[in-house]
């Protein structure tokens, strides 16, 4: 008997970005990270060129959680807290202390890479290479922060990324008409969700740490 695929959610994963939204320009880490959960199924469908993404979304995701579960008040809780909380605590650049704002930064750029992408794709035919797509996509955005031989790795591996058709039954292993419907709004909310967490990384002279 053949083993169901778990594919990529795209409905889930707008529902958790829209859920992850709060009030005062806030965002709830636990619905951020649910929604990462799909978005790393997705890289793990797209093979070895995107599982430099992958893994860094895992390991970055396995902290975010363990810091939830380890604190015992809810400074965790949302973006805003968890700076308040490592700002005032002077824990940003405390030695041996894993930071939540610089782990979180980390997911942070990735979603802008994976949106971009997925917005990309979304504006073209189905019969239309995303290889270029991709390597725009990475150029632009994730691969500012990345070492030369990681680039070097990861443009190797987008010329071997598939038509969109293809990709598209690889990933959600559905037609594109129904895919289609849903991206718009995972995008908007994506896209309200880096802004707001730019914005908030911004005020508090964060967006370099390193």
């Amino acid at each position: 008997m053949t083993e169901a695929v778990d594919y990529f959610d795209i409905r889930k994963t707008y529902e958790s970005f829209n859920s992850s939204l709060l009030e005062d320009e806030d965002i709830d880490i636990g619905f951020y990270l649910e929604a990462y959960k799909e978005l790393c199924k997705f890289c793990g469908f797209l093979g070895p060129v995107f599982s430099f993404v992958k893994n860094e979304i895992v390991s970055k995701s396995e902290i975010m959680h363990q810091l939830r579960n380890n604190c015992q008040d809810d400074h965790f809780e949302t973006v805003k807290k968890m700076i308040e909380y490592e700002n005032e605590s002077q824990l940003l650049h405390k030695k041996n202390y894993v930071s939540g704002c610089r782990t979180f930064l980390r997911l942070h750029r990735g979603l802008d890479f994976i949106r971009t992408f997925l917005r990309r794709i979304g504006e073209t035919d189905l019969d239309s290479e995303t290889s270029a797509i991709g390597y725009d996509s990475y150029s632009n955005t994730l691969g500012k922060y990345h070492g030369w031989c990681i680039q070097q790795a990861a443009y190797v591996g987008m010329k071997f990324l598939p038509k969109k058709k293809n990709l598209v039954s690889k990933v959600c292993g559905s037609n594109w008409e129904e895919i289609g419907n849903i991206l718009p709004l995972m995008l908007n909310a994506a896209d309200e969700v880096y802004n707001r967490t730019e914005q908030c990384y911004r005020t508090n002279g964060l967006l370099d740490l390193p």
